[in-house]
């Protein structure tokens, strides 16, 4: 982006604007999936905290890092 502002050619080509796009979009989603994550995380620390071992086994670890 900063070759692009700092060139004479204002405008950019339709595979750099699709990357642009995809990346941008992947790194938005992968954030929002990891505060969810970490809510249920904290959610269930703090509203069943008894059960937290029971209700978060390493199985459920690795699912939701998938």
């Amino acid at each position: 982006m900063l070759i692009i502002f700092m060139s004479e050619r204002k405008s950019i080509s339709f595979t750099v604007c699709a990357l642009l796009m995809v990346v941008f979009l992947g790194l938005g989603s992968t954030e929002c999936v990891l505060l969810a994550v970490m809510a249920f995380d904290r959610y269930v620390a703090i509203c069943k905290p008894l059960r937290y071992s029971i209700i978060m086994k390493r199985v459920l670890y690795v699912q939701m890092a998938a």
